[in-house]
């Protein structure tokens, strides 16, 4: 009976990933009727984890809403009280709380309001166990990794067959960031990855060191599954200008605040685009480092993103004196956060 109703708490958990009310009546249902049948048992062991649990998801949900238990605002006090009850517990108990996602492959996993909510694993495996693994926890966030393999053959190959299969599989409801870290997906797998419906719902996505080239970042681009980003990640993804070209021309990424394309080997003419592209104006980040452009590259990007607030140029030909006076600009207009209509003009140079 109690099996069957934490099962049931754990359900309504996962199908409301952002609502912390199942997660309350859960914490509260721990520490009071769970933890008394306990006790009646003679169990007084798993009496005390069952609160203790009970105990460390109100503390992060706490920690996490900036409010107390009763609704108030934290004190300073109090906050580094619950930081510490939070480390204590788990110190205590996170071996045993992860114990159920570890023995199917998960390498390392963060707790969020409670709960296992980021975790990083083989790509095998969370395609292996991903039914499995979204039943145990309200998981956000998927970091996956091929591991090296001297055998290049080997390594594509474990990679075209995780794809293939992923593609065909529903996303689940909780997810909402994934990153495919050095996952050796290339040119000629990545369209079947961008045309999956996986990718919808997503609001990050991490493409890091995997080489999908230009064709790649045209199959990206084209997919409609991406409407739904906030933050794209291709560094070193060897898209080149035209690729990034691509992106800037998709209306598919209208709603992208955070792009990263460094060391990506773009030049003044990729920049054109994405500084004229009516897709990007509500970017806040943008990452171009070690990029082919100069000092007029850079003005045009300050000029065309009235919300852009770190524009990274490091290792550019984008001159040390103008680089600082961009900065400058960008601190003031994040200090006073305000930010400068479509049609408006940049600082005067």
């Amino acid at each position: 009976m109690t099996d069957g109703l934490e099962q049931e708490f754990l359900k309504d958990i996962i199908a409301h990933p952002d609502d912390d009310a199942p997660r309350i009546i859960y914490a509260e249902w721990l520490l009071s009727d769970h933890a008394t049948e306990l006790r009646k048992s003679g169990k007084e062991s798993e009496a005390k984890d069952s609160e203790e649990k009970g105990e460390f998801i109100r503390t992060q949900i706490a920690l996490a809403s900036g409010n107390d238990f009763d609704g108030k605002p934290l004190t300073p006090v109090r906050l580094a009280a619950l930081q510490r009850c939070e480390r204590e517990l788990l110190h205590q108990h996170e071996a045993t709380w992860s114990k159920p996602l570890s023995e199917l492959g998960v390498r390392r996993i963060s707790f969020r309001r409670g709960f296992p909510e980021a975790v990083s694993m083989p790509f095998d495996d969370y395609v292996r166990h991903h039914d499995r693994l979204f039943t145990l926890a309200p998981i956000r966030s998927a970091r996956l990794t091929v591991s090296y393999d001297p055998d290049a053959h080997s390594a594509l190959e474990t990679s075209r067959t995780c794809v293939v299969q992923l593609s065909k599989r529903k996303r689940p409801p909780s997810l909402r960031e994934l990153t495919f870290h050095r996952c050796f997906i290339v040119d000629s797998t990545a369209p079947v990855l961008f045309a999956s419906t996986y990718l919808s719902g997503l609001t990050s996505l991490n493409l890091n060191m995997n080489c999908i080239g230009t064709e790649g970042a045209r199959a990206l681009a084209a997919s409609p599954h991406i409407s739904g980003l906030t933050a794209l990640n291709l560094d070193s993804c060897s898209i080149r200008d035209e690729g990034a070209t691509a992106l800037a021309e998709s209306p598919h990424l209208s709603g992208l605040r955070h792009l990263n394309l460094r060391f990506n080997n773009l030049g003044s003419e990729s920049i054109q685009f994405l500084a004229a592209s009516p897709y990007l104006r509500h970017l806040e980040s943008l990452d171009l480092e070690n990029s082919a452009i100069g000092s007029d590259d850079a003005w045009a990007l300050e000029a065309s993103f009235p919300r852009i607030a770190r524009l990274k140029l490091k290792n550019t030909n984008v001159e040390p004196a103008v680089q600082a006076e961009i900065n400058e600009a960008l601190s003031v207009r994040k200090q006073r956060r305000v930010s400068l209509p479509s049609g408006g003009q940049s600082r005067s140079r």
